[in-house]
């Protein structure tokens, strides 16, 4: 029983390897970024951030349906 388990081990490691690997490279340098509506909400928060006009109003702004502060 054990050698049977084993050998199960031993095909299933270079199937889950690349998968593991790829999903710890995608985790470690993934890059959220902004896609569809998002450039006109949240995109306009970083650029009033860079600017240093950046108030606790702007969250508070209505974006679409929803606030920023109050995510839906």
């Amino acid at each position: 029983m054990t050698l049977k388990r084993s050998r199960t081990l031993a095909e299933l490691l270079p199937i889950a390897a690349p998968l593991l690997l790829i999903g710890l490279l995608i985790f470690r340098n993934g890059v959220d970024t902004p896609f569809w509506d998002e450039w006109n909400g949240t995109a306009s928060l970083f650029e009033k951030m860079a600017a240093g006009t950046l108030g606790f109003a702007d969250f508070f702004a209505q974006h679409n349906e929803h606030r920023i502060l109050f995510p839906d």
